[in-house]
C-alpha cells in the first residue's frame, strides 16, 4: 500500500498554529477603555519566531490596487489600498502555500500611506491564516458586534472611510467649479492660456490648493 507523504509546509504550519501565543503588549488609551490588546508588531514577531523554528520562509508580493487623493480640512490626503500575496515555503522540501490580505493606508504622503497599507495587508493575512481574533494596534477600541450584526470596522478602515465621506461634498463643489471654467473656455469667453496663467498666479500669491484655489480662480474670472 502506497502512502502519500504530507508536504512539510503543512506539518510546519500545524506546529506554528499549535504553538502560537501572542501576548497583549498594547494598552488602549483611557478614552477607549484602557484595556490591553495584541499589536500588529507582536503578531509578526511571534510568527517570525515560529517560522524560524519550523524551517519556514516568507515571501511577500504586494501591489497597489487602488489609489485616490482626497481633500479634508484644506489638506490633501492620499488613500492607498494594497493587496498582498504571501508565499510560505518549507526549506525542507520546497512545498508552499499562499495566504493573502488587503489593507488601506491614509496619510498626506505617498510613502507613509503605502507603508500603512502594506502593514495592514500583512496583518490581515496573518490574522486570518492563524485564526487570531484579538485586536491589533490598528483595531484597538473596536466594539464587539451584537448578535446578528456585522462586526464594527477597525480604526484604520474607519479613518479611511471618514476621509472619503468628508471629501464627497468637497469633490462635488470642486467638479462644479471646474465645469464653470471649462464652459467659459469652450464658449470662447476665456482662453485656456489665460486661465492657466491666472491659476498659477493665484496659487503663488495665495498659497491655496484644491477647492480653495478653484474658488479663487472662478471669482477672479468673474464666473
Amino acid at each position: 500500500m502506497t502512502t502519500t507523504k504530507i508536504p512539510e509546509v503543512y506539518t510546519a504550519l500545524a506546529n506554528v498554529l499549535s504553538n502560537l501565543s501572542v501576548e497583549k503588549n498594547g494598552v488602549l488609551p483611557g478614552n477607549m477603555g484602557g484595556k490591553p490588546y495584541i499589536t500588529a508588531v507582536d503578531v509578526a514577531a511571534e510568527v517570525k519566531r515560529l517560522f524560524v523554528a519550523n524551517n519556514l520562509i516568507f515571501l511577500p508580493d504586494e501591489k497597489v490596487v487602488h489609489q485616490e487623493t482626497r481633500e479634508s480640512n484644506n489638506r490633501l490626503q492620499l488613500i492607498i489600498t494594497i493587496t498582498g500575496s504571501y508565499t510560505i515555503v518549507s526549506t525542507v522540501d520546497g512545498s508552499n502555500v499562499v495566504i493573502s490580505g488587503t489593507g488601506d493606508g491614509l496619510s498626506t504622503g505617498t510613502a507613509v500611506a503605502a507603508n500603512i497599507a502594506s502593514t495592514n495587508a500583512l496583518k490581515n493575512a496573518l490574522l486570518r491564516a492563524f485564526l487570531i481574533t484579538e485586536q491589533s494596534v490598528e483595531d484597538a477600541g473596536r466594539n464587539e458586534a451584537a448578535p446578528g450584526q456585522a462586526p464594527a470596522q477597525n480604526a484604520a478602515q474607519r479613518k479611511v472611510e471618514t476621509a472619503r465621506a468628508v471629501a464627497k461634498p468637497v469633490d462635488g463643489e470642486l467638479n462644479a467649479l471646474k465645469a464653470k471654467v471649462r464652459e467659459a473656455i469652450e464658449a470662447g469667453t476665456k482662453t485656456r492660456e489665460e486661465v492657466v496663467a491666472l491659476q498659477n498666479q493665484l496659487k503663488e500669491s495665495t498659497k491655496k490648493t484644491g477647492l480653495d484655489l478653484q474658488r479663487e480662480l472662478v471669482s477672479a474670472l468673474g464666473l
